[in-house]
């Protein structure tokens, strides 16, 4: 049994894992942005934040997902990864 990850599995990883931290740059801009904000605008910057978090959980979970299931389930009718 093999435990090398085929290549379109890893590239799927790295994908999934840039577009994550990308995500995360993005709630980091959101939240200067909201500290900065002036007393009016910080409504719509903590909604601008609240967003980013919520888009920066969705990729991780996306990712992570992803992790499991190469772990956990069959890639190519065989085993990804055997054991950790």
């Amino acid at each position: 049994m093999s435990d090398q990850v085929p290549s379109h599995v890893v590239d799927r990883l790295i994908q999934l894992y840039c577009e994550w931290r990308s995500e995360c740059w993005d709630v980091r801009s959101a939240y200067e942005q909201f500290a900065a904000a002036t007393p009016d605008d910080r409504p719509l910057a903590y909604a601008a934040y609240r967003a980013a978090l919520d888009r920066e959980e969705s990729a991780a979970g996306l990712y992570a997902q992803e992790i499991e299931r190469i772990e956990c389930d069959d890639v190519d009718g065989r085993r990804a990864v055997a054991q950790r």
